[in-house]
């Protein structure tokens, strides 16, 4: 009987073991079930009012499918962020043969050319008369793997001076053998003591070449690389300098206050070399705020300020000179209390031209608006044409430069 009982409960315990997974796997699959179902099963249904009878056509018309969205190509190319369409009423040209955003232009005093320099690491010079062509060709010539942060021809257009930004450094090109069809050669290379930021301002003169950075010194060199002297403005920061003609050479130095001082640059008996440069000898004073662009005019008996607070100043330089108070002639509030960040007056000494982001606007010397153009992206440089017919801007965040006609 105890042999019976024992066989009796084995086979309960076997019978017990094989059902169990037969159990488990089932409450598997039902879960599995159950979890499928409620992702794909259909959803409650929304109940919707029963249509009335009534066969009157509705007056609220029955909206328009939705149309299939568009897709939007969202790759933005090296230099063409905050593009946008182009304003051509006063339209000139497009020089398109840079890669990436522009950093700085400049046109040659006999007119014959036009330099720009790019973030892709690039100089490209481009005869002016070509211009105007759909094709114009430049001639290009790569910068050792270094962005330009300055650009500057000499004054009988035979040289271009390359202000390097990472380096530091002044590459001088004769473009002579362009008559040649050959490429411009780089006949000197210097590094200028280590300005402690990229070059901003770059003048080239017959017997100097003028850099200036945001620091404290603005510093005078020869043609062969020398240092003259180091001009100490007292000021923190040095945001634009200018300097007047061969005649006249004066030196106007905006800085993060808000004035402006006027020095002179100082010749040997024989005027064959330059020696220095004097003390400050005009504070012009009047802007609220630090001054962040200034321009000497060709006869250097005029100059005008671009500040913070909004506004441009137009300033007469005596030609005896006082330490204080020069006659300001034309005060423009033009910036709706923002910023102005470029100016530039024509060669004639009858127009200013102004930018403030992305907007160039050009004025009379009396302050008499003449023209407003939205450049495609934030200005970051302007350069007028010498004979005043019309003006260039570039942006670093598109690879175009764009040509404006300017009305007299």
């Amino acid at each position: 009987g105890v042999v019976s009982s024992d066989l009796g409960f084995s086979g309960r315990m076997v019978s017990a073991l094989v059902l169990l997974p037969l159990i488990g796997s089932l409450l598997l699959l039902l879960l599995v079930l159950f979890f499928v179902f409620k992702k794909t099963g259909p959803k409650h249904p929304v109940l919707e009012k029963p249509k009335s009878e009534d066969t009157t056509p509705s007056s609220t018309p029955e909206p328009s499918p939705t149309p299939a969205p568009v897709r939007v190509n969202k790759r933005i190319r090296r230099g063409t962020a905050g593009a946008r369409a182009v304003d051509t009423t006063h339209l000139h040209a497009i020089n398109k043969g840079h890669t990436a955003g522009v950093t700085c232009i400049a046109f040659s005093p006999d007119g014959r050319f036009f330099a720009s320099c790019a973030l892709d690491r690039t100089l490209r010079i481009t005869h002016c008369q070509m211009l105007t062509e759909k094709q114009h060709h430049s001639v290009r010539v790569n910068l050792d793997m270094d962005d330009a942060s300055a650009v500057c021809f000499s004054p009988d257009s035979k040289y271009i001076v390359v202000a390097l930004a990472s380096s530091v450094r002044l590459d001088i090109y004769d473009i002579r053998p362009m008559a040649r069809r050959e490429p411009p050669k780089r006949v000197l290379s210097f590094q200028p003591e280590m300005h402690p930021a990229p070059i901003h301002t770059l003048i080239v003169r017959q017997k100097f070449i003028l850099t200036a950075s945001q620091e404290t010194f603005v510093k005078l060199w020869n043609l062969r690389g020398d240092r003259i002297q180091n001009i100490n403005t007292s000021q923190l920061i040095t945001n634009a300098a200018s300097v007047g003609p061969e005649d006249r050479p004066l030196i106007l130095i905006g800085s993060w206050t808000s004035e402006a001082l006027v020095r002179q640059v100082q010749y040997s008996k024989d005027q064959s070399s330059v020696t220095g440069v004097s003390d400050p000898i005009i504070l012009l004073q009047g802007h609220k705020s630090s001054i962040n662009a200034v321009s000497i005019a060709q006869d250097g008996m005029t100059a005008v300020s671009a500040s913070k607070d909004g506004s441009w100043k137009r300033w007469t330089l005596p030609t005896e000179y006082r330490r204080f108070e020069p006659d300001c002639l034309t005060t423009v509030p033009c910036g709706n209390g923002q910023p102005l960040h470029h100016i530039s007056l024509a060669p004639n000494g009858h127009l200013v031209a102004v930018a403030q982001d992305s907007k160039l606007m050009i004025f009379t010397v009396d302050g008499a608006e003449v023209m407003t153009i939205l450049q495609p992206g934030e200005i970051s440089a302007l350069a007028w044409h010498p004979s005043s017919e019309y003006i260039a801007t570039s942006s670093v965040g598109i690879r175009h430069v764009h040509f404006w006609r300017v009305s007299q």
